[in-house]
């Protein structure tokens, strides 16, 4: 297997990878010969299939397997023997290949950036302190009290007014008949909110 660096460009890495015709033949044949040991075919005896005639059957299944064995191996290969830290899955291009010749791949990665190593006991550091205004202060806290507000039943009955939270239910109707989506039932609903359209409190 033979491994070109042809690129690189800040992160991004580039490689063409040549595995030769002999290893890809090789591979298939051994691939054909473990077959022959198991597979059955009408007029032979179990394993006594001759290779011919399994790699006339199963021959472009097996290079399929072979190939994407090889350009698996070959990556893995590449990335591991150039010590790289890819980013992303590396992008793989398999550019030339026929029965009998050389598989060629290309093999295109972006690595992790080197982080040069920092003196942490030579840093200065400044604490950045908010000082909000008084008003601010308040508001939020107004804002916050309100929003985890608990509401209890009155003691004694009386009028509804702003502040209070009612549970209503209610029908929604145009030209008399009810709407989607413009009904409910025990709604929590707190007057002077404005939760709901102008008029409805």
């Amino acid at each position: 297997m033979q491994v070109t660096q042809v690129n690189a460009d800040g992160l991004r890495r580039e490689f063409k990878v040549t595995v030769p015709a002999s290893e890809i033949e090789s591979r298939v044949r051994t691939r054909l010969e473990k077959l022959a040991k198991t597979i059955r075919l009408p007029g032979f005896r179990p394993g006594k299939a001759p290779l011919p005639l399994l790699k006339k059957q199963y021959g472009r299944s097996i290079l399929g397997e072979v190939l994407e064995e090889a350009v698996d191996e070959g990556s893995k290969r590449t990335i591991g023997d150039n010590q790289l830290r890819p980013a992303l899955r590396p992008k793989i291009e398999v550019t030339a290949f026929d029965e009998g010749k050389d598989l060629e791949f290309e093999l295109k990665v972006e690595v992790l950036p080197e982080v040069p190593a920092v003196d942490l006991a030579g840093l200065e550091l400044t604490r950045q302190v908010a000082e909000p205004p008084p008003e601010r202060v308040g508001e939020a806290l107004e804002s916050f009290a309100k929003a985890r507000q608990k509401f209890e039943a009155l003691a004694e009955p009386r009028a509804a007014q702003d502040g209070d939270q009612v549970v209503v239910d209610f029908v929604g109707r145009i030209g008399g008949e009810p709407f989607e989506g413009g009904s409910a039932n025990d709604l929590p609903l707190r007057l002077g909110a404005k939760q709901m359209v102008p008029g409805f409190e």
